[in-house]
């Protein structure tokens, strides 16, 4: 992977709207430099669920967080959380309390992936998260001129606009 140096990652959870789906909640990882997104769906929010999704989810995929920048979150304020980010070396940041701003490009995301799940009303998130990822996976980055595909995996992929 060409971008191996640079994984500063941003971490965040948000709510599913979807009242027929078990998993309510996603866990929300991505990229700073690719803006590669990783949503992870998860049945409960807890402190050790959440670090043993980011575990699997995450690191053993694309390997240690340089740097993990969170929300201030409970499940990303527990000891488990911390002692992951001891293990790995990592380093942990978060987000200033009540200023979500501060962590701007997982709330521009959420509010991306929010408004396409939005604009298919009546169908549950969980049935088109893979295909709106690829989508947002798929458009260039104007600043990188590339697409997140590209960097993560040295190809593109062309796919539909949805």
């Amino acid at each position: 992977m060409k971008w191996a140096d640079s994984k500063s990652v941003s971490s965040s959870s948000i709510c599913g709207r979807s009242a027929n789906c078990p998993r309510e909640k996603i866990v929300n990882v991505k990229d700073r430099y690719t803006r590669w997104p990783k949503e992870i769906p998860i049945v409960e929010i807890l402190a050790e669920t959440t670090a043993r999704t980011l575990l699997s989810g995450w690191i053993a995929r694309f390997g240690t967080l340089v740097t993990n920048a969170t929300d201030q979150g409970g499940n990303f304020e527990s000891s488990s959380i911390r002692e992951l980010t001891s293990v790995l070396g990592s380093h942990r940041i978060h987000s200033a309390f009540y200023h979500p701003q501060s962590n701007g490009m997982i709330e521009g995301f959420h509010w991306h992936l929010k408004s396409a799940i939005f604009a298919y009303e009546g169908t549950g998130w969980s049935d088109i998260l893979t295909i709106l990822l690829l989508d947002l996976r798929s458009a260039v980055k104007n600043d990188l001129n590339a697409t997140s595909s590209q960097l993560v995996y040295d190809r593109y992929y062309f796919t539909f606009s949805i």
